[in-house]
This record gives structure tokens, C-alpha cells and sequence, in this order.
């Protein structure tokens, strides 16, 4: 191999974060960071984004965290992409049952948004090009290491351009080009990139303060610091193809599972520019296959065949293929995520399993979202080092989703659940329930929304208190409920994203901030008088300002950008009151009305289910409400029964652990 270092390649190029890959998973988290004012470089091996559609399914949890960090980005999803709200079982061709996707009131998106991946990708670039951050097409990172230096801690890593493009790594086709018969054997594959010999290369040396490696499940980040990815090959093997079809079965507009009656199963998934995905299972890869000889045998009157034995008599026709693959799936993650709080890994780069489910994209977005509020605060000294620690709460997670993505692809493979399935669909709900049971996954872990973290420095629990249920604990998704306004300053009334009524979530959208919810259960409550948990509302009141002031005087972000408007402060402030507390009375709730959203507002929680799904209600008995300090990721942090003078000396022992004053 040649390599021709240019005049740059002795200069350090500085940068506070480095991000090595431009897919999805990298993007979201450039996106966050630049908003963070956190100045960024993202480089990427291809030449644009790769048009190849990959994973489509984006899950509920993936939905929320995009109204957080940007409504307009989320509305553009919203806009582009096919909401998918039900499931279609087929025998043969024949439809046996549609079953609608049941999520419950935990959330308003009760669908899967079905988009392909090179339109996320596209999406959240735009995004972030309207924020003038573009990505350095042609670069690879080759090299990287932490340095330590006269007690100063960096990473330097060596990027690479090739002076001429490279036909192998062009990913500039457009998305309507035919690209049959691609290359593709393993999903999440291991190997480092072959590197090309002959090539000259301008080169690079670039110090950031950190690195995030969302360099896919080839690594060069996680290669290049030998961390281990331990797991393993699936045996099975899938047939896989994007396409324009003629068939007389009701597919279009329909996500599809069908078993024929030669008990192959296959699935159709409608892609946003009107084209087809279509999975047909493949069985085992037989000992002595080699994947490279199938994909090219594999032709679309192959396909063909196989899918007219699966829905016979119904006609199918590939009028026109785009991408044709036969793939095996590796389940493996990497042994750490994070690297002496300098280096860190996130989506493919980090774990990678089966797209059955939209599992991997949906992860590594939680990845990001996890990762990126965390580097800003520290990044602008408003945090503790040791709060970047804290990113290996994702490593439970990533065996969680390896967990369910490999639950659904074994069952995608299994003769025998598959005709269990079909009858199961065709009868009555419980039999899918017990379905569910079956692979050990609920409804709410399938849609990815019943994420929990471990205790660590950042989730710790009350030291005294009984702990609440798994949904409430510290470390949970943040529970979502419906709310009423009941008052709001001139200007500042938070409006509901949807045509439903405001809820919780819609209380969290930004960036970078913590989310103090204070529960007011039954304190006020007029029949609750004499009790040791009667409070006033103007008293309740009184407290909230006051400790407010004092918090943002000791923790605040020192300047916004023009161009990016950024929060002043780090905390925002919620109240929650129940409908037995009065409104209209003399210190009722009223007394606590006429603040802005995140300085005090009141909401009303008129069926008290927002008390209920944080354990802060009234079913046993009058109730001291609490406070509940809920992460920027929208994950509880810290909870503590009551309102009094102790509740918020816990309250301000948990946030000095995390935040530095000023």
C-alpha cells in the first residue's frame, strides 16, 4: 500500500468530538451535539449516504426521542414515513386475521413508523446541514488512541482521504438505480475493511477531546483498541429483496406475514417510494455454502419461484428489483462501550443482531440519545467526568435488543411456532399473549418502552424509601399520561404535539435539561386538612420559587449561540396536581397557576393516572405526592416521597452529585 501524506498530516486538526461513521446512529448524535453548541466533525469511508433501504421499521421509543430532540425533524418523519398499525397474517394466499398493534395510553405513538434507512439517514442530514454542520465524505479513520499527556487526556486519531475515488466505495448510486445482486453475506459483519493497495492517501492527524466510533459492525474504532465483540454467526440464512411486484394478493400498503402452505414463511413491507420488501426464509446455510456463490445465483426469477410456492395459486411478478441480498445475522456486542471517558461506541459499531423488529436502529438511536446530552455537559464543565461513566447503562440494553431481535428471527425460522402462530392469529387474543410468554417478551419490551437502566452514579434511589415497581424505578423509561393546562403565562402554554390532550412528553422536548416533576398527590386536597400531609398551595408555591431561583443560580449554561438558540438553565420545573385539589379556592391550585412552562407551571392529572404510573398516588390513602427528577434522555433519575423541606434537600444532594456550580 502506497500512503502519500499531505502538509496537513503533521498538523493536529482539533476538534472537542470526532464522530468516525455517517449513518444514521452518527448523524443523530452530530444533530444533537451541534444543537448542544458542541462544535463536531463527522467523517465517513463512502462517498454519500448508502441507498440501500436496510432497516425500516423506526419503534415508538425512536419516535419519542425524536419529538424531543427536534419536532420539526420528527414531523418530517412523521410526514414521509408509512405508519404501521397492523399486522396481517396470511396462509398461503389467504388472509387469516389482522391484528392491530396494542401499546396502550404509555404513549401517543401506538404504531411503527415504516421508513428505510437511507431516508433516515437523509432526513437527519438535511437536518443537520440546515444547521450548517456537513459531513467529510471520503474520510476513514485508520488509526486511534488516547493520550496522556502532562495530565492532560485526548485522543489522537489518523484519518485518511483516497486522492482518487475508489469504485468499491462509492455509495453514491441513487436509491431508483438497480444494484442487484449485492455483496452483502452477514448482517453486522466483523472483519476490518480490506485495505487497497496502490493508493495514494491524504492523511490526516486529528486531536479531539473525544471519539465516537458509529462505524457499523466493522469497527475500525473497536478494532484498532482491541475490544472484544463476543457472540456468535446464525446458522440461518434469508432471502431478501427491494423491488416493484404485480401480485394479486392485498400487500400495498400493508406490513404482510405469510406462511405457505410448503410452510415457508416470508414477509412484505411497503417502502415509502413505493417499492416492496420481501423476506423469504432460506433455512440453514448448508455446510460447505458459500454465500458469495448464492447471492449471484440468486436472480429474480429465482425469487420468483420461491414466492409463488409459498402464496400458490396467487400470481407474483418482480417487475423490477433494486437490491437483492442473502444474508446470515452475527449477534455480538462489544465487551465495554467506553474507553478511559475518552472513546465510545454506539450502534452497529457496538452491538449487532437481527433488523427483525427495527431492534438495531432503534438501539443505537437510544444509543445516541443516551451519549450526546452527556458529552455536552461535560464537554462545557457543567457536569462530572464521571458521568460519561455512565454510558455503560447501554450494555444491558444492547443484550436486551439482541435478545428480542433474535427471538422474533428464530421464530421467523421455526416451522413448527409458525403454524402454532398461524393458528394463534386466527382464534383469539390470549393465544398471541401467550405468544408473547413464549419468547419471554411483553408488548411494552417489544416496543422498546420498557427500557431500564441499572442503578449507577446517575440512577440512584432514595436511601430510606420503599422502591416502587420496575415502571417507576430510578433508571425507567419516564411513564407518559395524559395532562390538562390549567393556566399558563401570556405566550408560554405548552402545546400538545398531537390532536390528542398535552401529555408528560410534551413537557420534555429540548435539550440538555432535567425535568423536576412535582407530584402534589392529595396535599392539596381541602378534605385532607389535619392530616400530616396537608399543604397550602401558596406555601407549595413559595418553596417551588425559591429553590428554583437558587438552583439556577448554581447550575446554568453560560451563553446561547445566535444562530442555535440554547436553554439559560439546566432544570426545569413541573407541578402535577391531582383533581381533588381545588382550583378556584382560596390557596388552591390557582395559587400555584401563572407560571411559564418549566418555571412552576401547574397541570391537572384529572384521572390520575400520571400519579399512578409514577407511584405517587392515592389508591391506599391520602398521599404526600413526591418529586421525581427525570433525566434529558426522559429516563427517572431520582424520586423521593412528599414536598416538604427534606424531599428537597434529597432532591438537591442528587443533583449536586451530577451537575458543578457555577
Amino acid at each position: 500500500m502506497t500512503t502519500v501524506q499531505s502538509p496537513s498530516a503533521t498538523e493536529s486538526h482539533v476538534f472537542p468530538v470526532l464522530i468516525s461513521g455517517a449513518g444514521p446512529i452518527g448523524l443523530l448524535l452530530a444533530l444533537q451535539l451541534t444543537k448542544f453548541n458542541v462544535p463536531v466533525r463527522i467523517i465517513d469511508r463512502s462517498q454519500t449516504i448508502c441507498p440501500l433501504s436496510r432497516s425500516l421499521a423506526i419503534q415508538p421509543r425512536a419516535l419519542e426521542i425524536l419529538s424531543m430532540i427536534d419536532p420539526q425533524l420528527w414531523n418530517t418523519f412523521l410526514n414521509r414515513g408509512q405508519k404501521i398499525k397492523n399486522f396481517h397474517i396470511w396462509w398461503g394466499n389467504s388472509l387469516i386475521n389482522t391484528i392491530p398493534v396494542i401499546l396502550g395510553e404509555n404513549t401517543y405513538f401506538r404504531y411503527f413508523l415504516a421508513l428505510e434507512q437511507c431516508r433516515t439517514s437523509e432526513l437527519i442530514m438535511n437536518r443537520l446541514n440546515e444547521l450548517g454542520v456537513f459531513v467529510d465524505y471520503g474520510w476513514e479513520l485508520v488509526d486511534t488512541k488516547v493520550v496522556e499527556d502532562n495530565g492532560e487526556s485526548y485522543v489522537e486519531s489518523t484519518i485518511r482521504k483516497a486522492k482518487e475515488t475508489s469504485q468499491e466505495n462509492l455509495a453514491d448510486i441513487d436509491s431508483d438505480t438497480d444494484i442487484l445482486n449485492s455483496d452483502i453475506k452477514i448482517v453486522g459483519q466483523v472483519s476490518q475493511y480490506i485495505q487497497e493497495d496502490g493508493r495514494e492517501y491524504e492523511v490526516q492527524v486529528v486531536r479531539s477531546r473525544y471519539l465516537v466510533g458509529s462505524d457499523g459492525g466493522r469497527s475500525t474504532v473497536r478494532h484498532k483498541l482491541k475490544i472484544p465483540f463476543n457472540g456468535c454467526t446464525l446458522k440461518h440464512k434469508t432471502f431478501m429483496f427491494d423491488g416493484t411486484i404485480e401480485t394479486d394478493m392485498s400487500l400495498i400498503g400493508n406490513l404482510s406475514a405469510i406462511v405457505g402452505s410448503n410452510k415457508v414463511p416470508m414477509e412484505c413491507i411497503p417502502l415509502s417510494n413505493g417499492n416492496m420488501r420481501t423476506t423469504v426464509v432460506g433455512g440453514d446455510v448448508e455446510p460447505n455454502e458459500d454465500l458469495t456463490q448464492t447471492v449471484k445465483e440468486l436472480t429474480p426469477e429465482r425469487l420468483e419461484e420461491m414466492v409463488r410456492g409459498i402464496i400458490a395459486p396467487a400470481s407474483f411478478k418482480i417487475l423490477r428489483a433494486s437490491w437483492i441480498s442473502v444474508f446470515q445475522v452475527n449477534e455480538r456486542r462489544a465487551e465495554t462501550f467506553v474507553q478511559k471517558n475518552k472513546i465510545f461506541l454506539a450502534g452497529d459499531a457496538a452491538h449487532t443482531h437481527s433488523s427483525s423488529g427495527g431492534y438495531g436502529l432503534g438501539t443505537g438511536m437510544q444509543d445516541a440519545h443516551n451519549l450526546a446530552w452527556k458529552l455536552a455537559l461535560v464537554h462545557q464543565g457543567l457536569a462530572h467526568e464521571s458521568l460519561l461513566e455512565t454510558y455503560r447503562e447501554r450494555e444491558p440494553i444492547a443484550d436486551l435488543s439482541i435478545k428480542l431481535s433474535g427471538a422474533f428471527l428464530r421464530v421467523h425460522h421455526s416451522k413448527n411456532i409458525f403454524r402454532y402462530l398461524v393458528v394463534a392469529f386466527a382464534k383469539v387474543l390470549p393465544h398471541i399473549l401467550s405468544f408473547l410468554k413464549l419468547i419471554s417478551v411483553s408488548p411494552p419490551e417489544i416496543m422498546m418502552l420498557r427500557i431500564s437502566y441499572p442503578q449507577n452514579s446517575l440512577n440512584i434511589p432514595h436511601a430510606t424509601q420503599k422502591k416502587p415497581g420496575v415502571e417507576a424505578a430510578v433508571g425507567a423509561r419516564a411513564p407518559d399520561a395524559s395532562l390538562k393546562v390549567i393556566s399558563s403565562s401570556e405566550g408560554q402554554q405548552v402545546e400538545s404535539k398531537t390532536e390528542e390532550p398535552l401529555r408528560v412528553y410534551d413537557l420534555f422536548v429540548g435539550l440538555g435539561q432535567f425535568n423536576i416533576m412535582v407530584f402534589t398527590g392529595t396535599t392539596l386536597d381541602p378534605k385532607s386538612k389535619g392530616n400530616d400531609i396537608s399543604t397550602p398551595a401558596s406555601r407549595l408555591h413559595s418553596v417551588i420559587q425559591s429553590r428554583l431561583t437558587a438552583w439556577r443560580y448554581r447550575w446554568y449554561y453560560e451563553a446561547e449561540s445566535k444562530d442555535r438558540p440554547m436553554p439559560k438553565h439546566l432544570l426545569r420545573l413541573h407541578v402535577v396536581a391531582t383533581a381533588t385539589a381545588p382550583i378556584h379556592e382560596d390557596n388552591g391550585v390557582e395559587a400555584l397557576a401563572g407560571q411559564a412552562n418549566g418555571n412552576g407551571e401547574v397541570y391537572l392529572d384529572e384521572s390520575s393516572l400520571a400519579h399512578t404510573r409514577y407511584e405517587l398516588d392515592a389508591r391506599n390513602g391520602p398521599t404526600s405526592g413526591g418529586i421525581v427528577v427525570v433525566r434529558p434522555d426522559a429516563h427517572i433519575g431520582y424520586r423521593v416521597q412528599g414536598t416538604g423541606e427534606s424531599a428537597w434537600n434529597d432532591v438537591e444532594r442528587y443533583l449536586e452529585s451530577i451537575l458543578i456550580s457555577k
